[in-house]
């Protein structure tokens, strides 16, 4: 502690008066000019004008932004070599601290061949060569949200490349839901799921080449699939049902392959699943035992009067 300054053991509150003791007897909006020198050259030192007058984290502001507003009316080519300075600083600020690391998270050097260069438009990054290997030797099955979206996606048509690297014809379309290494432990850790990889990618090569080459064609033909897929779907419901009853246990099928909560090879399976939530949300106007109507006792009997069905029950239900 004796080695330190004063300025050094200084409290926050301390600094922050004896950085408000300099602005006394001072007019209002007028920087010194020895103040005014003192901040062109931490701006040359490196700082910037967020730091020289934002305070907060930074520490005490040097001069409060309305004054150096105030300043660079007053002194525009002054104000032009600032900020000028300052924008330079701010751009070569820019990831100092990753430029700093010597080693990653885990502890191995950044440094010789352990170092891999990520280049990407405005991002140049180093990265780790023995954590790029340890994750791909050791991937991390994917989680339930992200197998969710790539079974969605599957029904719908779409790849294996464009699941995994979110590009189409070397385009990026969307967000790549899980690597490679991700989706062949997947596979290799659930046979289920295999098997709907395999059943959704037969034909992907020539559906590839025709969204390459004839985009409008495999549009239209993506359309006429998915009005096949309904109709399709409608089929596998008994004929017995109402049509319209029909459209809907289909409606909700294929709602459940868009959202991934179905795989296509489970539909043939588990439309009487789909048959049943439907007769639990809209039930059937008939008894489960004979043929009358069902009834309800809140019904109002005559249409002067206020006496429900209820009320001329005379008999308990376990009479």
């Amino acid at each position: 502690m004796a080695g330190k300054s004063l300025a050094t053991q200084a409290s926050h509150a301390e600094r922050i008066r004896n950085g408000l003791a300099r602005w006394r007897d001072v007019p209002p909006g007028v920087i010194p000019e020895s103040i005014a020198n003192e901040f062109m050259a931490k701006i040359k030192s490196g700082s910037t004008v967020r730091k020289l007058t934002g305070g907060g984290a930074y520490g005490p502001p040097m001069v409060s932004l309305d004054r150096f507003k105030k300043h660079c009316e007053l002194h525009p080519a002054w104000a032009v070599e600032v900020w000028r300075i300052s924008r330079k600083n701010v751009v070569s600020l820019k990831g100092a601290r990753k430029r700093a690391l010597t080693h990653c998270s885990f502890g191995h050097p950044l440094s010789g061949d352990n170092v891999y260069m990520y280049i990407a438009p405005g991002r140049h990054e180093r990265k780790c060569r023995a954590c790029l290997r340890r994750r791909a030797d050791t991937p991390v099955l994917p989680s339930a949200e992200q197998i969710q979206r790539a079974t969605a996606a599957l029904n719908a048509g779409k790849s294996i490349t464009e699941v995994c690297t979110g590009k189409v014809n070397n385009k990026r379309v969307s967000a790549p839901i899980f690597s490679f290494n991700k989706l062949k432990l997947l596979r290799a850790k659930n046979p289920e799921f295999h098997k709907f990889v395999l059943s959704s990618s037969v034909g992907s090569g020539s559906r590839a080449q025709m969204r390459r080459y004839r985009p409008e064609q495999a549009r239209r033909e993506t359309m006429r699939a998915e009005t096949n897929d309904f109709y399709t779907i409608v089929g596998m419901v008994p004929a017995y049902l109402p049509s319209d009853v029909r459209d809907d246990i289909a409606q909700s099928i294929l709602l459940a392959l868009l959202d991934g909560s179905l795989r296509r090879d489970q539909v043939k399976g588990r439309v009487q699943q789909f048959i049943t939530g439907h007769n639990r949300m809209f039930p059937t106007k008939f008894a489960k035992f004979g043929d009358s109507p069902l009834v309800s006792l809140d019904e109002v009997l005559f249409d002067d009067g206020s006496t429900t069905r209820g009320d001329t029950v005379s008999r308990g239900l376990w009479d």
